[in-house]
């Protein structure tokens, strides 16, 4: 066993000060003793949000003798002061800060009970995931992006990654997730970026990768792209940077929506490659999304469900599937809570790696390159959360069940995954500081049983203890520091494979003025690879996934500087966002298209392979802004993005070039420009929405898709279509009655005909209807 401790050296110094810095300002608060007084005065109080929820951790400040205290879980406190006049100020992420001035005399008890407002400002957002507890999104040492509801079901999202499109700097390639152009293209293996689902990671145990039919787009609450390293707290594949859906919770009132959709697909702008005539079933896509959410008593209910049924553009491809979800939390007391989240979803797919040609079959599949898919996925998820003083203490489980029964005319495909997850989390919120210690262990058993991998067992292991401090300064510096150990195992019984590693990550935030956030920090990344990169055996057609039991794990940092300034116009307010990022990877895996194979005959050898690729470095800029409220006169949403990104090779002079299709220091699969508006516009009863989607050109891709004899009209396609992409969308909507809303939208509004990934064509232009109506 080999303990490989590869901290940037020249930054140690740093790290050690920080670290003695935190851990000194949290053992001096945990002993600090408060100033005994004799002529005390007390100050006693519960804090409750609108709906008379009792509101956990709110900062309660004496401005009198600068000493504070934080609500208990059932959202009382109790705070010592000076008599006389005091100013006490109750503060907490998401709301708005209150004020309240209060004369005591010596030795009073008086009852100050306060309701806050929720803060409807962009930079008060409440987060989770950079720290997995409650920061504003202004006060965030990373950058992070948030998602609400109402633009997922206003673009018709049927699957969340659709929506996902939207974020600056995040891009998907065949349903795989990158974030700054930090990953390539894999076919269904590995990915750097984490999918969580209520904070538990959701990426399938044996590949590594997301089943996006699988989240419950339905009873989406929020959803945080943290951009950048994230592997100290979450592990892993979180190297590049973390999707996290969070489910929503009902309120007070019974909440129930009922969805149902439709699209048609027109015919492309080159005719030639309409495979569809008046015999055949005009390619189209249907379904109905439930969602309900209520509270019944201590037991907060959320059930969902959805059926899909998707005649595709692409000949021979489809896909159906029917979801059930169900979560549950039932309240003992203040301090316990309990529930079981499960998802069910059942359905079958079939779809193909590559088209014909690029003309009169773009939409037709290569021969033998069809795959067919039954599939079952559940997902079963207990948790228990407990109060201990200022010590939340959460135990999380999750069973993740794959059975998909799949295969081409040239391999069986079928692959059967377990996954055991368990979780235990303690963190402190220290009185009378601004202190909030998180540690955790977790625990992770996966077992795998495929042809697809050899026809063989293989189970993986995950074992790992981690460790942050968040600390906030002068009510202005926030200072995060995190620790992960990690342990992997892959065996089998001929295959017995172990790593340890040590991750750490830094970041700052600075309120130089209000609105106004400077950051910065520095994490490092690792990812150990999954059972499909290293033992996949299958083919396509006459294009084979080699096994390559030689990929050995992938390490790296990433950092950047950022400032988020906010502002305010009128009755529109929002927040620009720009920084300055920086990746480096180490044996950086990649699946690489070229020949790997034995055969003598060499057309027999032709397919992908995981490689390492060698040592990389990606540096850019990433630019965004996002606003809500009135603007001229109306009420508007924007997000918008520019990201830049130069993916390079670190020892370029050692690549072997003739696999790249061309010669200059670029990595594969990547677009060096991306630029994304959405914009949408209510008036009364109506609203009016823009999308637009920019890429540039992909300059470098496995050299073997440019000939014809491999895979047919890549090259001159990629030739013909060198100017970049661009996309735009348009919807509309008219709500008749505040329960119903009619929708109409118009997907690749001037039928572009483009390819984000080399040999797929994408969609033609479309047209879909939705309504939903909801009872509440």
């Amino acid at each position: 066993m080999r303990i490989d401790l590869w901290l940037p050296w020249r930054l140690w110094r740093l790290w050690l000060f920080v670290a003695l810095f935190v851990l000194g300002s949290a053992f001096s608060s945990l002993h600090a003793q408060p100033n005994v007084r004799s002529d005390k005065s007390t100050i006693r109080g519960r804090v409750t949000n609108k709906a008379g929820e009792p509101l956990v951790g709110v900062n309660i400040l004496s401005f009198q003798k600068n000493v504070g205290t934080a609500t208990d879980p059932s959202g009382n406190y109790t705070l010592e002061v000076a008599p006389g006049a005091n100013t006490i100020q109750f503060s907490y992420v998401g709301y708005e800060t209150q004020q309240r001035s209060i004369s005591l005399m010596p030795n009073e008890e008086r009852v100050l009970n306060v309701v806050l407002e929720g803060d409807s400002g962009l930079l008060r957002t409440v987060t989770v995931t950079s720290g997995k507890f409650e920061k504003s999104l202004g006060e965030v040492t990373v950058s992070l992006e948030v998602l609400k509801p109402q633009l997922i079901e206003n673009s018709n999202t049927i699957q969340v990654n659709e929506v996902l499109e939207k974020v600056p700097s995040v891009t998907l390639i065949d349903g795989q997730a990158n974030i700054r152009m930090g990953s390539g293209y894999s076919y269904g293996a590995g990915s750097r970026v984490l999918l969580l689902v209520d904070d538990l990671p959701a990426l399938q145990g044996d590949a590594g990768f997301p089943n996006w039919s699988l989240v419950p787009v339905e009873n989406i609450g929020q959803v945080e792209v943290l951009k950048g390293a994230a592997s100290a707290l979450y592990g892993s594949s979180a190297m590049n940077g973390i999707i996290n859906i969070r489910t929503a919770y009902p309120t007070d009132e019974a909440y129930t929506k009922v969805s149902t959709y439709g699209t048609l697909y027109g015919n492309p702008k080159d005719e030639r490659m309409k495979w569809w005539n008046d015999t055949t079933v005009t390619p189209f896509k249907r379904g109905i999304q439930i969602a309900h959410r209520q509270k019944i008593n201590q037991l907060d209910l959320v059930a969902g469900a959805a059926y899909l049924r998707n005649q595709s553009f692409r000949e021979q491809s489809s896909e159906e599937y029917g979801r059930f979800q169900l979560n549950t939390r039932y309240r003992f007391t203040d301090e316990i809570s309990a529930g079981i989240n499960a998802t069910y979803l059942t359905g079958r797919n079939a779809n193909f790696f590559l088209w014909a040609n690029d003309t009169t079959g773009a939409y037709r599949p290569l021969e033998n390159t069809i795959s067919n898919n039954d599939t079952r996925k559940f997902i079963i998820d207990p948790y228990v959360t407990m109060f201990t003083g200022n010590v939340r203490h959460k135990l999380m489980g999750r069973f993740y069940d794959i059975r998909n029964v799949q295969g081409n005319d040239v391999a069986d495909q079928t692959v059967k995954s377990r996954q055991y997850y368990g979780e235990y989390q303690a963190q402190a919120n220290l009185k009378n500081t601004q202190t909030v210690i998180t540690g955790g262990v977790v625990g992770s058993f996966t077992e795998v049983d495929a042809p697809l991998y050899g026809d063989s067992i293989y189970t993986t292991t995950n074992a790992a203890a981690y460790v942050q401090f968040d600390q906030k300064l002068f009510n202005k510096l926030n200072l995060s520091l995190g620790a992960r150990f990690e342990r992997n195992t892959i065996s089998s019984p001929s295959v017995d494979a172990t790593e340890n590693k040590p991750v750490f990550r830094f970041g700052a935030n600075y309120e130089l003025q209000p609105k106004t956030f400077l950051r910065a920090s520095i994490g490092q990344g690792y990812r150990f690879p999954t059972v499909a990169e290293k033992y996949i055996s299958t083919a396509l057609g006459t294009i084979g996934i080699f096994p390559n039991d030689t990929l050995i794990s992938e390490t790296g940092w990433s950092a950047e500087v950022g400032v988020k300034q906010g502002f305010k116009i009128g009755g529109f307010n929002g927040y620009f966002d720009a920084a300055l990022y920086w990746i480096e990877y180490d044996n950086m895996m990649e699946f690489v298209f070229g020949l790997f194979g034995t055969s003598a005959n060499p057309i027999d050898n032709l397919g992908f392979a995981s490689q390492n690729i060698g040592d990389t470095r990606i540096r850019g800029i990433d630019l965004s802004v996002a606003g809500t409220g009135k603007l001229f006169g109306l009420p508007t949403n924007v997000l918008a993005g520019y990201t830049y990104a130069n993916p390079t090779y670190r020892n370029f002079d050692e690549i072997d070039t003739t696999l790249n299709s061309v010669n200059d220091n670029i990595l594969k699969y990547r677009f060096q420009h991306t630029f994304k508006l959405d914009y949408e516009v209510f008036y009364k009863s109506f609203s009016l929405g823009l999308a637009v989607l920019t890429y540039s050109h992909m300059d470098n891709i496995d050299a073997i898709f440019e000939f014809d004899f491999a895979t047919p009209g890549i090259k001159s396609f990629r030739d013909n279509h060198n100017d970049g992409t661009i996309v735009t969308n348009l919807r509309c909507s008219y709500q008749p009655l505040d329960a119903l809303k009619i929708s109409f939208l118009v997907n690749n509004v001037f039928n572009e005909v483009y390819a984000l990934r080399p040999g797929i064509m994408d969609a033609p232009r479309n047209f879909s209807l939705r309504l939903d109506y909801t009872i509440q």
